[in-house]
């Protein structure tokens, strides 16, 4: 059934004020199951009645990968150098972003043993007790 104007309007409220998603969908009239999807459920021309509040959000989040990377590398150098903690946590998520993944060793980025050939197998213990 399609929701009418009124419906998506009060939806568009509801996320502007922060009610999370699921309940603001529940409020504005969609199925618990609808509500259930989260923002999958949320119809496109929703997004284009959000409150300016909403939108200036939206637009913050089209940041590209380079720039979330010196965001989050200019908090932590600020935290550091005024000896203050605010926004780590923040900092801490940006980090983990999928397309920025600070937090990863960069040694094992895309690296997948599937089996060792039977020759390192072989020489497992030369190779563990040599010098670098």
């Amino acid at each position: 059934m399609r929701k009418t104007r009124e419906q998506k309007e009060k939806l568009a409220k509801l996320l502007a004020d922060e009610v999370p998603i699921t309940k603001a969908l529940e409020t504005a009239g969609w199925s618990p199951l609808q509500a259930r999807k989260g923002w999958k459920a949320v119809p496109r021309d929703v997004f284009a009645i959000l409150p300016k509040k909403a939108k200036a959000l939206i637009e913050k989040g089209k940041i590209d990968k380079k720039d979330m990377e010196h965001l989050l590398m200019g908090r932590l150098v600020e935290n550091i150098t005024k000896g203050k903690d605010g926004g780590s946590q923040s900092a801490k998520i940006l980090g983990s972003h999928r397309d920025i993944n600070l937090w990863t060793p960069e040694q094992m980025q895309g690296l997948i043993v599937l089996q060792a050939p039977q020759s390192l197998i072989e020489r497992k213990d030369e190779i563990l007790n040599a010098e670098e």
